[in-house]
């Protein structure tokens, strides 16, 4: 794929530089670069939503309390 860019001039001359040095394209050094960075950034997780409401009275901050609720909503509901 063709595209273009602006880049730094310095840049530019160090990446033409590797390429000669490794006696490759100025486009094959940019291209593993770019592999190398993209492969490196984190993945993107995409949590699932609810519409979970917290019920009146339940202290999201008191861990008991919340296992309390699990616990009780297992029961009646049973667990999946």
């Amino acid at each position: 794929m063709r595209t273009t860019l602006d880049l730094d001039d310095e840049l530019v001359r160090r990446a033409r530089e590797r390429a000669a040095e490794q006696h490759t394209t100025l486009a094959a050094v940019v291209e593993r670069a770019l592999a190398r960075e993209v492969a490196s950034a984190p993945e993107l997780i995409v949590l699932p939503t609810s519409s979970f409401r917290v019920p009146d009275g339940l202290n999201l901050s008191d861990n008991a309390a919340v296992l309390d609720y699990i616990e009780a909503s297992e029961a009646t509901h049973g667990s999946s």
